[in-house]
């Protein structure tokens, strides 16, 4: 006997309120949602006071009101947008799992959360590039490095960093990423997803990298050069008080220091190897030294030197050693500075921008909510991070926080 046409719809309804109930994931427990409460809000109120001290400082100190330090005050304003008008509204969003503010607020808080931390990731961009410029052309970039052109690199990155977020607002997204009124998700049109994520990250990536990477070389070039120079005035200094050493001696001498400068880092284990004390080495390491750096002949095989020469040249290749300590020191240091610059940035915003290329695209790729959450609040760190890493650690900024916080000069 056939089940009356009548008691289908009944069936239909009943199996898709079982289903439902038996695939509805449990709410989360009070334990998880109290940790992620305060894990999140401690990134958002820790982005809030680094960001707003240095822009009160900038405000306050009229020293540090310079045009690169202009270029701070844009990125601190752009991670502070972040931190006040999108993780809270992020966070809310987090803790309930169901958007609650109507289509009009979405579409506002994605303009702000896209455009407020492109401007930061971009703002990123014109600190290396004018770091760059800084270093390479110094003399001629001096007289460029005018408010006015930092004023417009700023404009720039903000015009850029809207062009990116308004599109999907004037019909550059998909109808299911509006169908779902509890939902709040960014176009996921895949023109709008390579337009954005190439426009707000993989460029300004490549171009971070590349401007670094340059910043790095041209600063060992600038160490090395410097500690050549230190070398050859010290050389003649000495040399105008040891009249016993010629002028051909000289010539020897200097290239022997000289090579030192320029030798590799493997140079330098002899010199921390037992023998040498303080970074120096003893005459007769010295000699080897030199004649192993000069095909086996050094500037004490001739004849014709005095022994006061040889304390000259002795002492000038325990301070060239010192100076090639100073150099590697330097450009490890260098290295490190930048490396962490670059790399926090990395760690941050690559995950995110990752998923966000690949979600549109791979229907079949299982990125669970947790992971997208993850990622996105890395890259709100990042806002966090960046007072830090370009104003707390300078040390003009390090005395003007002590001066506003603690009222120390």
């Amino acid at each position: 006997m056939a089940f009356p046409t009548s008691l289908y719809p009944v069936t239909e309804i009943v199996n898709d309120t079982l289903n439902a109930t038996m695939f509805e994931p449990p709410p989360p427990s009070l334990t998880w949602t109290v940790l992620t409460a305060t894990s999140l809000s401690i990134v958002a109120l820790t982005s809030i006071l680094g960001n707003a001290l240095v822009l009160v400082t900038l405000t306050v100190e009229r020293h540090l009101r310079t045009p690169a330090n202009s270029l701070i005050g844009s990125l601190a304003v752009a991670d502070l947008l972040v931190s006040l008008l999108v993780m809270p509204i992020s966070a809310s969003y987090e803790l309930t799992q169901t958007w609650r503010l109507g289509r009009a607020m979405c579409d506002i808080w994605t303009i702000l959360d896209v455009t407020c931390c492109t401007a930061s990731i971009m703002s990123l961009c014109i600190i290396a590039l004018d770091r760059y410029w800084a270093i390479t052309d110094a003399v001629k970039y001096v007289h460029k490095r005018t408010p006015k052109r930092m004023m417009v690199m700023i404009g720039v990155v903000w015009l850029l960093s809207l062009c990116i977020s308004i599109p999907p607002v004037f019909g550059w997204r998909k109808p299911e990423d509006t169908a779902d009124p509890n939902n709040c998700l960014i176009s996921q049109d895949h023109g709008y997803t390579i337009f954005s994520t190439f426009g707000a990250f993989y460029i300004p990536l490549i171009l971070v990298l590349a401007v670094y990477y340059k910043i790095f070389r041209a600063a060992q070039a600038r160490i090395r050069k410097r500690i050549n120079s230190r070398a050859k005035m010290g050389l003649s200094q000495s040399a105008s008080r040891s009249p016993n050493v010629t002028n051909r001696h000289r010539t020897s001498i200097f290239q022997s220091l000289q090579a030192e400068g320029e030798a590799t880092e493997n140079h330098l284990a002899d010199v921390e190897r037992p023998g040498g004390q303080n970074g120096t080495l003893q005459p007769g390491r010295a000699m080897r030294y030199s004649r192993r750096l000069n095909g086996g002949h050094t500037a004490l095989d001739h004849k014709d030197v005095t022994p006061e020469a040889v304390t000259t040249t002795e002492a000038l290749q325990s301070r060239m050693v010192n100076q090639k300590k100073i150099l590697f020191s330097k450009e490890r240091k260098a290295a490190q500075t930048l490396g962490v610059v670059t790399g926090v940035f990395v760690f941050c915003w690559l995950p995110f921008f990752l998923v966000a290329l690949i979600g549109p695209f791979c229907s079949q790729c299982l990125i669970s909510d947790v992971i997208r959450s993850v990622v996105l609040w890395l890259g709100y760190v990042n806002s966090m991070v960046n007072p830090f890493l370009y104003a707390f650690l300078n040390k003009d900024f390090q005395k003007s926080f002590k001066k506003i916080l603690f009222g120390r000069r």
